[in-house]
């Protein structure tokens, strides 16, 4: 495969700087996605924690004091079950990735100016990083999108196994 910065180099210097704008822009864009995503996830991740306290607490309760009742604490405690593996899977969604954001440090071009390098050939290697950045990063986010769509799924598996544990769970004790 030819080298992305020759190829890019190649590119008059007009084109070679709108490609840039245009991979400055995609890169924004992909952090806005990415911060959005993990609003989303942490969200989402509190409003499970919420529910498993008070699903949890209540099915606690009632297995412990009451006997008659007991079976539907214990779908309670499967269904809290189901919601902290959603919470895994939210938490997962937003941790820390490596990701690549628009712009460079200004150290990053001392090597250029110690080389003599053109101003030209510098911007090229600049876009084919911004190449890699780009696809680094939808990889990330795809990664973390993949998680908390297993997060939402499993809660709501979660939830309606528990609607269905509790009519089984009725049938039983009310025969």
């Amino acid at each position: 495969m030819p080298d992305p910065a020759s190829t890019f180099e190649s590119a008059h210097p007009d084109t070679l700087a709108q490609i840039r704008k245009e991979a400055d822009a995609y890169l924004g864009a992909q952090l806005t996605v990415t911060l959005a995503g993990n609003q989303r996830a942490m969200t989402f991740f509190g409003f499970l924690a919420a529910a498993s306290a008070v699903i949890g607490s209540a099915s606690v309760t009632v297995v412990t004091t009451s006997t008659d009742f007991a079976a539907f604490g214990v779908v309670g405690i499967m269904v809290v079950f189901g919601l902290l593996i959603a919470m895994f899977c939210a938490n997962m969604a937003a941790m820390p990735d490596d990701f690549y954001y628009v712009g460079n440090s200004p150290s990053n071009w001392i090597e250029d100016i110690q080389d003599g390098r053109r101003l030209h050939r510098s911007l090229a290697e600049g876009v084919a990083l911004d190449v890699r950045s780009i696809d680094r990063n939808t990889d990330t986010i795809d990664r973390c999108s993949k998680f908390i769509k297993r997060a939402v799924w499993i809660a709501w598996g979660s939830l309606a196994g528990g609607a269905l544990g509790m009519i089984v769970a009725y049938s039983l004790t009310h025969p």
